[in-house]
């Protein structure tokens, strides 16, 4: 068995990761064979036929919604044209830069064209990134191309995985060129406080957001100090700490038609406290709360990652890579990393027992009660696996 397919011992059991290591160079060559490039679940407004719909905001909604739903790929016209997505980039581009990416193929050569990709991709005025499509939600809307907060975190991760690993010289620098713009997102609200908002414009207070933008700037501000923007961040942080809910968790949003929660964006706001947590020590007991609600409540026995908190189904990808990538940074974070690792791991293998596609080299979006939902979304369900694979094997490895 070669190094790569070695067992992990000493890590509450011994797990052979070879299947995984094998999926993770399957999904690089499929990928790479598109450029990783592909069809995105919210880009019906898109489509050629989208501008009749752009008049009524419950329409592009539908539009989008059904656009993301279909369990196969809608025909021409109302199939949007796949086009260079900044998240995907920065999550293509983590995988590579991390210890685990020596042995996918073109390493080296893909951390310089997802580097150069990212950099055409920031937008001029601000410095950092957007969508290339419109976005309807029930509270906001944004153009294509307009900075928002989850595609800019996504991107600096990217660019400061590389810089951290010494095989991105330049990532930090190109990250920073960002933190203006996610400093900009500082907002007040009368009742609840100090936050940072999802666009430039103005949002709703969504914890997701909020909370992700604080642990990029953490991080950011561990290779740039700034004190006056550090006491922003705590102060962002303890506003979503504050208004948790009592069964451990947080909604989407502080609005009374956003009060659903999801496993994926409770991922994200678990992964920002963590990164801040470094920084200040003063979340431990926090996060263990939240954790162990958010893993009671959204994941099986088996470890199979729910949707929803309080359904079996969807089974579905890109909270398991979402939950997969808190899980390694939460374990980062602790002097013993081992029991989350091992749920890391579970909730991998659980992900490529009922997702991985073998025929078409790929993870299929979700597996629903009555049918599996095959369609090949890149930004949501394949380059989210990819990073996630690349950043649990890393993780393990270091610890061998």
């Amino acid at each position: 068995m070669s190094g790569d397919e070695r067992s992990i011992t000493g890590l509450g059991r011994t797990r052979d990761l070879s299947r995984l290591q094998r999926v993770l160079t399957e999904l690089a060559r499929w990928g790479s064979d598109r450029d990783w490039i592909g069809a995105d679940p919210y880009e019906g407004l898109n489509t050629p036929v989208s501008p009749l719909l752009r008049r009524s905001k419950p329409a592009m909604q539908a539009a989008i919604q059904l656009y993301r739903r279909l369990p196969v790929p809608p025909p021409w016209p109302l199939r949007a044209t796949a086009r260079p997505n900044a998240k995907v980039t920065g999550l293509v581009l983590s995988a590579y830069c991390l210890p685990a990416s020596p042995p996918l193929e073109d390493a080296e050569r893909w951390r310089r064209r997802l580097t150069e990709r990212l950099i055409s991709l920031r937008l001029a005025e601000n410095g950092a990134w957007g969508y290339h499509f419109d976005v309807q939600t029930r509270h906001l809307f944004y153009p294509a191309t307009s900075a928002n907060a989850i595609s800019t975190c996504f991107a600096i991760r990217g660019l400061l995985d590389g810089y951290e690993s010494g095989v991105l010289p330049r990532g930090a620098e190109l990250a920073a060129g960002a933190k203006p713009f996610l400093a900009s997102l500082w907002t007040r609200h009368p009742e609840f406080g100090p936050y940072f908002a999802y666009v430039a414009s103005g949002s709703e207070l969504i914890h997701n957001a909020n909370l992700m933008v604080a642990g990029t700037l953490a991080r950011l501000l561990a290779h740039d100090p700034d004190p006056a923007l550090e006491l922003r961040v705590h102060a962002a942080v303890e506003t979503s700490a504050r208004l948790r809910r009592s069964d451990g968790l947080w909604p989407y949003g502080e609005r009374s038609d956003l009060g659903w929660r999801d496993n994926f964006h409770t991922a994200y706001a678990l992964e920002g406290l963590t990164r801040v947590q470094v920084r200040s020590e003063e979340l431990g007991s926090l996060l263990e709360e939240a954790t162990a609600s958010w893993l009671d409540a959204f994941f099986d026995s088996s470890g199979a990652a729910r949707y929803h908190p309080d359904r079996d189904h969807p089974i579905d990808a890109h909270s398991a890579a979402s939950a997969i990538d808190a899980l390694c940074v939460l374990a980062a974070a602790r002097p013993d990393p081992s029991t989350l690792l091992d749920k890391a791991t579970q909730i991998a293998e659980r992900a490529v027992d009922l997702l991985w596609l073998p025929q078409k080299g790929r993870f299929a979006n979700q597996v629903n009660a009555r049918f599996t939902n095959r369609r090949e979304f890149m930004r949501w369900t394949n380059a989210p696996m990819f990073e996630a694979l690349a950043r649990l094997l890393s993780s393990r490895s270091a610890l061998s």
